[in-house]
């Protein structure tokens, strides 16, 4: 599985296209690596195997994932999904050699502009006249919509032009069509959603709106805050702040976050702007939409400040330090120490717990086919309320005096 990461790669297109400045931002800061991450590494390599090996992903499960990048214990969770993957791209034809799966692409043809644009697609074929690109999504949290996604846009650009260097005429092709293949976030069109598009509407966008995204991240790093006006210049806050690592660096979007929070600095405190009974409907609806995004601002200046103090430099003027965290005392040794427990007279009941699995785990252990025969003897509680939008499509809870809400 290719691991290269290019500065102006297609992963972090939809961002660096929006916020040229994000890329000055990142540099220097590390990659974090979360839980959730390392489980889609997995996930992807789990896929890879079962297209290029002919293997099934549930021949996987209580194996480690066969690759050298994450250690990770494929479960019939990870098995379902990627389950759909696989069956999806088996079902676009009967077979896709090994140059579909995991392609490295790269825009560099287009010019010398385009020398650092390169990128892995997780599928590309072409099954007649039609181009497929097809990207896994593992994650369940954030939904990946296929329309206008500029990273698969720029997938379909550098396979048409690895389809061209090798000799193929591009033209011959009638459409791309250019998706995403996401089985844990709900969306109401389907696990399976795509974008399409023509080759001369993929060049002409590569040529166009990329290579003028790419000449503004070049300034951004020619003048590099060299005046007052770069942050507004070459910073634009978004939804595209969630995954960037400088997001604790942005002046914007401390400034916006600031602004949507109703705080504002007085002194060295941070006050509100009003007190809290005299916020407006409005304000009140704002000020909820925009938590996640203000949350994920603050996470990024903690971060900030942890990556600092590790490499033994401060960004808060001696206010704050790293200290040690909780830890929880572990057995060494459990064999050792259950022979140690029975030679001092206790027995198996005192020193183990038995506890029936849920009816999630049960799930995953009987597999898709088994979770029929289970159907009639699970119920579900009512969920602790939670605040949503009112355009979420889960109806209302009851509302008044006699409500009820715990």
């Amino acid at each position: 599985m290719p691991t290269a990461h290019a500065k102006l790669g297609a992963s972090g297109a939809h961002r660096w296209m929006q916020c040229p400045g994000s890329l000055v931002l990142e540099e220097g800061l590390p990659d974090t690596e979360s839980d959730a991450s390392r489980e889609g590494t997995a996930a992807h390599a789990v896929g890879e195997a079962c297209l290029l090996r002919g293997h099934d992903p549930f021949e996987y499960i209580g194996e480690s994932a066969p690759t050298d990048e994450v250690d990770w214990t494929v479960d019939a969770d990870m098995a379902n999904a990627v389950d759909v993957y696989v069956r999806h791209l088996r079902e676009l034809a009967d077979d896709f050699g090994e140059h579909n799966v995991e392609v490295q692409v790269s825009l560099a043809p287009l010019g010398d502009w385009a020398e650092d644009m390169f990128g892995t697609a997780d599928f590309v074929g072409l099954v007649g006249d039609v181009l497929y690109v097809r990207d896994y999504k593992h994650g369940k949290g954030v939904v990946v919509e296929a329309e206008g996604n500029v990273q698969f846009a720029y997938y379909a650009v550098g396979a048409l032009l690895h389809l061209r260097e090798r000799g193929h005429d591009i033209n011959a092709i009638r459409e791309v069509r250019m998706g995403v293949v996401q089985p844990r976030a709900y969306h109401e069109a389907g696990p399976i959603r795509e974008d399409v598009a023509t080759v001369g509407e993929l060049i002409d966008w590569a040529e166009t709106r990329v290579a003028d995204a790419v000449r503004v991240v070049q300034q951004a790093y020619q003048t590099r805050q060299q005046t007052a006006s770069w942050a507004d210049r070459f910073l634009d806050p978004g939804d595209h702040c969630k995954f960037c690592k400088g997001k604790g660096l942005c002046p914007k979007l401390a400034e916006r976050s600031m602004d949507n929070a109703m705080l504002e600095f007085s002194g060295d405190d941070v006050v509100p702007v009003k007190p809290m009974d005299r916020l407006s409907e409005d304000e009140i609806a704002s000020i909820l939409r925009h938590k996640k995004a203000i949350t994920d601002w603050l996470n990024g200046v903690e971060q900030l400040a942890v990556h600092s103090l590790t490499k033994g430099d401060d960004v808060t003027g001696g206010q704050f330090k790293l200290v040690a965290g909780r830890s929880n005392r572990t057995w060494r040794d459990e064999r050792a120490a259950t022979d140690t427990l029975h030679r001092m007279g206790w027995g198996d009941d005192d020193l183990f717990t038995q506890k029936f699995i849920t009816p999630a785990q049960a799930e995953k252990l009987v597999g898709r086919a088994g979770k029929t025969e289970l159907a009639d003897l699970i119920q579900s509680g009512e969920g602790k309320p939670t605040l949503a939008p009112a355009e979420d499509k889960r109806p209302a809870l009851n509302r008044g005096p006699e409500a009820d809400f715990g």
